[in-house]
């Protein structure tokens, strides 16, 4: 045991309970105003805390169910299939049964310090899980595991140094998205709406993608494409991390702009890398997901985000552009949802969805005024950098906060 701690099992010093689900099969029980939570909402989630859920239920539906209102401060737990994922509600939550519900004995533990002890923990939380189908961490299993704890004071401390650096990252999650909004609103103003500076003074005329700006050319991307290019990979596939390796990019981390998922990085050695003629990264890049499941996710790269070094493998495409247009142009005109259907549209193989070079230069494209363009990379450049400054910041501070935090929980740095 450690100095100054003391010994309980989770029952002594925790509230614990389980979810519910309302019968999907009657709509009077759900689109209420209740947010109900499930896992795939807390997988992947990069705050602390959680405000909004992907489904609500109506009171009829939670008189009607064994779910029960937890409220704010409750720390909801992951405990079937993904086990250890959690948040921290901010608005009364109810869980379905995928979860393990948590309310801290005020006089026992700390709630922010209990939440990084299963930050901290979750490995073994796994390893309790059991199931033929799924795994699943039952509440009576989960009761009675045992923890030290420290003076609630010094649990405190600890939970105020880590919170310190989450309460950063969430701020910088919150710059990220109205960056994104402000650079994307520029763009739908100006080549959606037509609302561009001098716009007043251009005629209308018709064009294959309806009315256009005079001056502008309605084509296709094959004319302002200077090259499409994959990656590729070494026989057996890239490899999990590897500190000598080069992170080799698929789809499954592309998400959009400034959104990366390091947890899925695969690694290619350093030989295999210099040897490729083709897919190697550079800032600017626009990303393209060509075949699977998830045609038509792209991104764009740059600030040297998410890393300096990199490449693609070969389920990804680099689109990059000549002059008559830019990258970060070129981005916002496929990221739109009609743009990603005709990618869509393009899968050429029924039977193995994907999409070829041929295919991508025949999608449409709006060429608008040269001048056009160059302003809109004027005021949009800067807005770009300081998306990724926050998220590179928010790389160094995940990496330092979970330096901390076993150090922390585990009493080897005294607070």
């Amino acid at each position: 045991m450690k100095n100054n701690c003391e010994k309980y099992s989770l029952e002594d010093v925790l509230i614990i309970s389980g979810g519910g689900t309302p019968s999907t099969k009657n709509p009077e029980y759900w689109n209420g105003d209740i947010p109900f939570l499930v896992p795939t909402d807390v997988t992947g989630q990069k705050c602390k805390y959680m405000e909004r859920t992907s489904n609500y239920i109506t009171d009829l539906g939670l008189k009607k169910s064994s779910a029960k209102i937890n409220p704010p401060g409750s720390i909801l737990l992951t405990s079937r299939a993904t086990i250890g994922e959690c948040v921290i509600n901010r608005v009364p939550m109810v869980t379905n049964q995928g979860f393990i519900n948590i309310q801290a004995k005020k006089d026992k533990v700390d709630t922010e310090y209990f939440f990084y002890w299963i930050k901290n923990n979750r490995d073994h939380l796994i390893s309790l899980g059991r199931g033929a189908v799924y795994l699943e961490l039952v509440k009576s299993v989960f009761r009675k595991i045992e923890i030290e704890l420290p003076s609630l004071s010094t649990q405190r401390k600890i939970a105020s140094i880590l919170s310190a650096y989450d309460n950063l990252i969430e701020l910088n999650e919150r710059r990220i998205k109205i960056l994104e909004e402000m650079a994307r609103l520029i763009y739908k103003e100006w080549f959606v709406k037509f609302r561009f500076p001098g716009y007043e003074k251009v005629r209308m005329v018709e064009s294959e993608l309806g009315r256009i700006p005079e001056g502008w050319e309605a084509t296709n991307l094959g004319t302002v494409l200077d090259s499409i290019e994959s990656g590729s990979r070494p026989k057996g596939g890239a490899e999990g991390f590897s500190p000598d390796g080069i992170p080799s990019i698929g789809a499954e981390s592309i998400f959009g702009l400034g959104k990366f998922d390091f947890n899925k990085t695969k690694y290619i050695s350093k030989s295999f890398f210099g040897n490729m003629r083709s897919g190697l990264i550079k800032n600017g890049d626009v990303l393209l997901y060509k075949d699977g499941a998830c045609i038509g996710r792209k991104t764009y790269f740059d600030e040297d985000f998410p890393f300096k070094t990199c490449c693609i493998n070969e389920h990804v495409f680099i689109l990059r552009v000549n002059k008559r247009i830019s990258q970060k142009y070129l981005f916002f005109w496929i990221d739109q949802l009609w743009v990603t259907q005709e990618i869509i549209n393009l899968n050429s193989n029924s039977a193995q969805p994907g999409i070829n070079k041929p295919s991508v230069k025949t999608l449409p494209i709006l060429i608008p005024n040269h001048e056009i363009v160059t302003l809109f990379d004027e005021i949009v450049t800067p807005i770009i950098k300081m998306l990724f400054t926050c998220c590179k910041q928010n790389i160094a501070l995940r990496q330092t906060r979970d330096m901390l935090l076993p150090r922390l929980i585990e009493g080897k740095i005294d607070v």
